[in-house]
Formats: structure tokens, sequence, C-alpha cells
């Protein structure tokens, strides 16, 4: 895995419990708990990150597309959007844009297979936070 971006800010959230859900029946455990969104149409993927963030206090939502996450960002707001680049039917930079013109107020990490730096460039210059790409080590998050 390589980390582009701000390595001393990437996981700068405060340190809270929740209980993991879907996009609905969000149950906090703990009122000050910090939300982050996974966008990504691998089950593994989004499975691996919610168990790594899990352990580490955070809240994790999970969505498999970008209009799963599009409903998740209406019920509630995140800290943090985690989204693969490359998923069927809408371009994860396409959503991600998205994001940062509707909910300034959320980072967004690009997490996918694409190893190229000026992919990760043109992320970086869109307004994203990180770039991380696959696969995923438990050690690196």
């Amino acid at each position: 895995m390589r980390y582009y971006g701000n390595e001393e800010l990437r996981w700068s959230f405060s340190h809270k419990i929740y209980k993991a859900t879907y996009c609905r029946g969000f149950e906090p455990l703990s009122k000050m708990m910090k939300k982050i969104l996974i966008v990504d149409d691998e089950v593994p993927i989004r499975n691996l990150l919610r168990q790594i963030l899990e352990a580490k206090g955070y809240a994790c939502i999970l969505a498999a597309s970008a209009a799963e996450a599009r409903e998740c960002l209406k019920q509630q707001n995140f800290e943090l959007v985690l989204c693969d680049i490359l998923m069927p039917g809408e371009l994860g930079l396409d959503f991600i844009r998205e994001v940062l013109t509707k909910h300034r107020e959320t980072a967004t990490i690009m997490v996918t297979a694409i190893d190229d730096p000026l992919v990760a460039e043109a992320a970086l210059q869109m307004g994203v936070y990180g770039y991380v790409t696959k696969p995923i080590e438990r050690n690196e998050i």
C-alpha cells in the first residue's frame, strides 16, 4: 500500500466508540465517536477497512456504490469518506468531486488498485486529502 498526502494528519480524528452498521440503523455507543463512510464495490475491501478502523475506535458505515453512499450522506454527517476510484455505475472520482463540493467539512481519501502517481496527483489537486493503494495491509491503516 502507498499513501499519498499528509501522513501526519492522516488519521487525526478523536478516538470514540460506536457500533458499526450500514446506512440505516446507526447505533452510537458513545456520542463523541467520529464516523467514516467506506465506499467500495468489493465486499472484502469494505469489510477489511471496517475491521481495521473499528478496532481503532471509529464508527464505520459501509456503501457498495456512489448511489448508496449518497443516501448515507443525506442521513448523517461524516468526518471522512474512504472511496474506491473504479466502481461500476459511477467513478469514485466523480462522487468525491460531489462530496468535496456539497460536504466541505468532510475529508476524503481515495482507495484504489491504481498505483499511478499522476492519478494520485490529480486526486490531491482536486482536493482529496489522501490516496491509498490496494492491497491494503492491516498494519498500514
